[in-house]
């Protein structure tokens, strides 16, 4: 698999100077040695490497590139050229200055507003060397409006994160305003954000009046419809209309990364979309006939929330469409489908863990589907079947749990898992010259549930893989769903003469994937480090293991510099694995681990 590590996704970098992006590759031959960096979909920079020694099965390969960026928003995304359909996972950073400030998202410049309707304010407050979780907004030479106050225990923000903040002004009076906003550093300082125009106008004043109308909720692939009533005033010699629906890009999509690209389509009275800007326009009209305008708009994919934007333009004048501005839908489980309800029933669960088994493609991505987003599923009907959308426990499939549901939580609901497993692999030549091939699952305490799937070479023939393993055409043998905290062994076959043999994989438990790691051969007693795994909030699992008869307790400590060493946890070494998660850990540079005994 491949991972970005720096910089992280969301993080704001700078632009004109390159800037260092590093990418982690297990598994595949040895470790994947060949890559290639795409910027919004176009490459890059490569990185091909040669070693002296080759790398383990396991062992990671760090990759490093420099990527010059120009402003705004970009996706990196990691590929291996030597088998492209192993990609990273995307991630987004900002490119921009380093310094403080605030930036208007809504209103638009030169907004105008009827009396009598609640506006609402947002804005974006960075602060590089911190964090701004309290905004201010403010009638320039005027009162306060009100503030934002931005308060979530749950999120894991670095310095530099970028916070939204939203206030709806309830009784804007009417007359022309200049809105600003402020927040107070940590070093007292004050920011503030540029000027922002707006008008409210009473009813009588406004030339025109655009309503917009959606539907309550809506599905990827399916096309639905938008609606705009417009009512001219009496007097209107020329109006146009200018619609920014969400997502509406002229490319048609990036192929491999699963981001939203929305499609305007059937856009009745003339309209177009205009392919620069992504707006559907429609007009100019030179009459004073009421009427709806309509185009439908076809998602790719379901988000939590997409906002519309745009303006009417009469006789000059400019003003923002009234009526509905935002469409929400819940960002459901790919397995959650017949019906999508937020429920993941037994027939739903089965039939995704057996498309998984097959390597078949799911109607929903991502595809191939990960064994992260199956045992995530398994665990979330283990847990109770109903579940909720948190994007603030994490990346997917960790946004999803049971926990979030309204009601009483049911005991051992899947939640934001943290702790994976251990997965071990031995390999044991037989008299025919064979080899068979022992995975061990060991889970963490509490884990509802777990798969493994482990890649063999294609020309490889595999013989007795154990009764609930599959092996599918890409050549990959997979076990699971398996449920609950007790351990599982695998076993499967080479026959002698095969080329390649196992080329690495990897488990999963409650969605939290780790490698599998070999083991060439059973040491000796006393405990001994088993693996490292990076979870998925930017800690590490520490896996030790012990076969003495004996109970003794150990503490895990942790160095940078073999010098210095800090106490990370303590466990019982006593023929049993001990999971020790080292918070600290982070992307910081090199970390040693030793046991002692206590």
């Amino acid at each position: 698999r491949l991972t970005i590590v720096a910089p992280r996704d969301g993080e704001q970098v700078a632009t004109g100077v390159p800037v260092p992006v590093t990418a982690v590759g297990v598994g595949r031959f040895g470790g994947i040695t060949d890559v290639q960096m795409l910027v919004d979909g176009q490459p890059a920079g490569e990185s091909r490497l040669v070693f002296l020694r080759p790398p383990e099965a396991d062992e990671e390969v760090r990759h490093h590139f420099e990527v010059t960026f120009s402003p705004g928003r970009h996706v990196l995304v990691v590929q291996d050229l030597t088998d492209p359909a192993v990609m990273s996972p995307p991630i987004t950073v900002m490119a921009g200055d380093a310094a403080a400030g605030i930036a208007w998202v809504a209103p638009a410049e030169g907004a105008e507003f009827p009396d009598g309707r609640p506006i609402s304010l947002s804005v974006e407050a960075t602060d590089p060397n911190g964090l701004l979780f309290r905004v201010e907004f403010f009638i320039k030479d005027g009162g306060k409006i009100g503030e934002s106050v931005f308060d979530c225990p749950q999120c894991r923000l670095r310095p530099g994160a970028t916070i939204p903040h939203r206030l709806l002004w309830l009784n804007p009076p009417p007359g022309r305003h200049a809105l600003i906003a402020r927040a107070v550093r940590a070093d007292g300082t004050t920011i503030e954000s540029p000027v922002r125009n707006i008008t409210v106008r009473t009813r009588q004043a406004l030339p025109l009046m655009v309503v917009r109308r959606l539907p309550d909720s809506y599905e990827a692939g399916k096309p639905f419809l938008v609606r705009l009533v417009v009512t001219p005033r009496f007097d209107v010699a020329a109006y146009v209309i200018e619609e920014l629906p969400p997502f509406a890009l002229p490319a048609p999509g990036i192929p491999g990364l699963d981001s939203p690209f929305w499609h305007a389509v059937n856009i009745s009275d003339g309209g177009m979309l205009d392919p620069l800007t992504g707006k559907v326009k429609f007009g100019p009209f030179l009459d004073r006939e009421a009427r709806t305008l309509t185009y439908e708009l076809v998602p790719n994919m379901t988000v939590e929330l997409a906002q519309f934007g745009g303006v009417g333009v009469a006789d000059g004048v400019s003003f923002a469409i009234l009526g509905d501005q935002e469409l929400r839908a819940p960002v459901r489980h790919p397995a959650d489908r017949e019906p999508a309800d937020d429920s993941l029933s037994a027939s739903e669960l089965t039939a995704y863990a057996a498309a998984w088994q097959r390597e078949q493609d799911w109607p929903v991505g991502p595809n191939p589907i990960p064994v992260d987003y199956v045992t995530r599923a398994a665990a979330l009907w283990k847990g109770g079947e109903r579940y909720a959308f948190d994007p603030l426990a994490g990346p997917p499939p960790f946004c999803w749990s049971n926990g979030g549901v309204e009601g009483p939580a049911a005991r051992g609901t899947a939640g934001p898992a943290l702790l994976g497993g251990l997965a071990t692999r031995t390999e044991e030549a037989l008299p025919d010259g064979g080899v068979r091939v022992t995975i061990r699952l060991t889970p963490v305490p509490g884990v509802r549930a777990f798969a493994v799937e482990d890649r063999v070479d294609v020309a490889s023939t595999v013989t007795g893989v154990t009764a609930d393993g599959v092996r599918s055409p890409g050549g990959t043998v997979r076990w699971g769903p398996y449920f609950g905290d007790s351990p599982v062994e695998v076993t499967y076959g080479i026959a002698a003469g095969s080329a390649g043999g196992s080329r690495g994989g990897v488990a999963s438990f409650d969605g939290q994937s780790v490698a599998i790691y070999g083991v060439p051969a059973p040491p000796d007693a006393g405990p001994r480090l088993m693996g490292v795994d990076a979870l998925h909030d930017g800690s590490r699992l520490v896996t030790l293991e012990s076969d003495g008869a004996t109970p003794e307790a150990y503490e895990l400590e942790a160095s940078a510099d073999l010098q210095s060493w800090t106490p990370v946890g303590r466990f019982s070494a006593a023929g049993a694995t001990g999971f020790i998660r080292d918070a600290a850990a982070g992307d910081s540079g090199p970390r040693f681990y030793r046991a002692v005994r206590r």
